[in-house]
């Protein structure tokens, strides 16, 4: 089972994600005022990310070994 992502922890670094070219615009209400449609969050300590995104969000582990 993979570790929880806690943001509250105090261990991640947030950016705003913006849309690029081919991608659509959101129309979501939790849309940012500058452009930015969501929020990256990443942990280098605990190797976790998360992604807020409109109508949902992503959370991930980085592992070891290698893209083949």
């Amino acid at each position: 089972m993979a570790p929880s992502v806690n943001l509250d922890d105090g261990s991640y670094s947030i950016t705003k994600i913006y849309p690029v070219f081919g991608v659509p615009d959101s129309r979501n209400e939790d849309k940012h005022d500058d452009g930015a449609i969501g929020n990256f969050f990443v942990s280098p300590t605990k190797g976790l990310c998360a992604y807020q995104l409109p109508g949902g969000a992503i959370a991930m582990q980085f592992t070891g070994g290698g893209f083949q």
